[in-house]
């Protein structure tokens, strides 16, 4: 095998998945509306809500083939 997923990587996926969406709605808000909040402030909600979502990627799994 080349890959294994494991739950690690899973973890790591969802942190990223959960960091990438927040950067992405912030901006647009920030682009589309009013500054919704600090810069600051909306790094330490994503923070946050990423490490509540990384648990979920021990249950990500391969479809089995």
């Amino acid at each position: 095998k080349l890959f294994v997923w494991t739950p690690v990587l899973g973890i790591f996926t969802v942190i990223v998945l959960t960091i990438v969406d927040g950067i992405i709605v912030y901006t647009a808000r920030s682009v589309f509306g009013t500054m919704p909040t600090g810069i600051g402030a909306a790094a330490f909600i994503i923070a946050i809500q990423s490490l509540f979502n990384a648990p979920v990627g021990i249950f990500l799994k391969k479809k089995q083939e």
